[in-house]
């Protein structure tokens, strides 16, 4: 038969249970660092996922606008090309004007030149009028000018 180990036996048994009792308690301590570390995991995924819905809204709105400044360019660009044209007729505006301005001016000049000479022919007129009404008074007396009168005044010379 075995020798009995009684009390060795108890307390190798008890030492057993102690051990089983600090394992299950480093079980559990493990077990609820690893449901924390779970948590965490999650935690940081949701974290990811959110940051990556961000990149991706960031990453959408950045080619919107790179989009719209491309298309604030083109109108800029079509601005400007608007801008020179309108530049340019105005340019044609402003000379043309200063043409019409010039001729506007010649044709004022002609006109007071047409205007004057007008005015000595009506003053030579009525200066050849009165020459000859006194011309006819001199040679009312005198029969031989009465015939030069009268071809001058038929247009005969």
């Amino acid at each position: 038969m075995a020798p009995s180990r009684g009390p060795l036996e108890e307390a190798m048994k008890a030492k057993l249970r102690q051990m089983q009792v600090a394992r299950d308690a480093d079980l559990g301590r493990l077990q609820d660092q690893l449901s924390a570390n779970l948590a965490t995991v999650q935690n940081r995924d949701e974290e990811l996922m959110a940051a990556e819905a961000r990149l991706q809204a960031w990453t959408m709105e950045a080619a919107q606008l790179r989009s719209s400044a491309q298309g604030e360019e083109q109108l800029r660009a079509n601005c400007e090309q608007q801008s020179a044209v309108l530049r340019s007729k105005l340019e044609q505006a402003f000379a043309s004007h200063a043409q019409l301005e010039t001729q506007l001016h010649d044709s004022q000049r002609r006109l007071e030149e047409e205007a004057t000479a007008a005015q000595r022919r009506k003053a030579g007129e009525d200066r050849m009028r009165e020459e000859l009404l006194q011309a006819d008074d001199i040679t009312s007396d005198c029969p031989t000018m009465l015939c030069v009168r009268h071809s001058a005044n038929a247009g005969i010379t």
